[in-house]
């Protein structure tokens, strides 16, 4: 649901630590890893993000609206009907829309940035999340429960779920790989471990389903579908 990154001020929108954790003087245990090899495991195992592959301007105002890889007539419509949502959400056509990610799902996220701050912000992210391939209602669940564990997550805005849309707080554009060198890898994974015994601790029984062998599977089938499949274009064979 929510990738750990850092505002490109390293704070975020308060002025406080995007890990949610002052630094604590005096010298941090760790676990004899040197920083070097945190950064170079990090590169390892990361991967290159999907990119859309067509986009086409449409107004006087520069907003891009993106395609499917196969410039479907839906999914444009859909792009359309989400400007629409977010000039009447925001009261205004004066901002400029921008692809900001894709992950392994039928969501699309827009960066929006608004000719002046809007609903506090200076920038926004807009999600697409079409039904009935996507239901908005658990990341808004998941988003709430975040933010009551002290996580540093993205916050609901705004909502349309019938129609799949969301307006979001946004993170900004620097992720954890880009900013992690050696001096700053031990420091960074402290906060993101912070984070995740934070989350883990607020967890409580019965408020989320069990990550059974069934969700456990599912998850492992985003490598041949998303990115083999959909990413590298290849097809993986029945012994592979």
């Amino acid at each position: 649901l929510v990738a750990l990154r850092l505002r490109e001020r390293g704070t975020d929108r308060h002025g406080k630590h995007c890990g949610k954790r002052e630094p604590e003087p005096g010298p941090r245990k760790h676990s004899g890893v040197s920083p070097a090899r945190f950064a170079r495991i990090a590169r390892i195992l990361s991967c290159r993000r999907r990119r859309s592959a067509a986009w086409h301007p449409r107004g006087a105002q520069g907003t891009r609206f993106p395609m499917t890889d196969q410039g479907s007539p839906d999914a444009d419509l859909r792009a359309r009907q989400l400007d629409d949502w977010i000039a009447a959400t925001l009261g205004t056509r004066a901002y400029a829309l921008a692809p900001a990610s894709a992950d392994a799902s039928f969501r699309r996220y827009f960066r929006v940035t608004p000719d002046a701050p809007a609903l506090g912000e200076r920038t926004l992210v807009a999600m697409d999340a079409p039904p009935p391939a996507e239901d908005c209602r658990p990341f808004v669940r998941i988003a709430a429960l975040l933010a009551d564990a002290g996580v540093h997550a993205p916050q609901v805005l705004a909502e349309d779920l019938g129609r799949g849309f969301l307006l979001l707080t946004d993170l900004g554009t620097t992720t954890y790989l880009a900013a992690l060198d050696e001096d700053n890898a031990r420091a960074l994974f402290a906060d993101a471990t912070d984070a995740l015994v934070r989350w883990q601790l607020a967890t409580r029984p019965g408020t989320l389903p069990p990550y059974d062998d069934a969700l456990l599977r599912r998850e492992l089938m985003l490598f041949p579908d998303w990115y083999v499949g959909r990413h590298l274009g290849a097809e993986l064979s029945d012994a592979e």
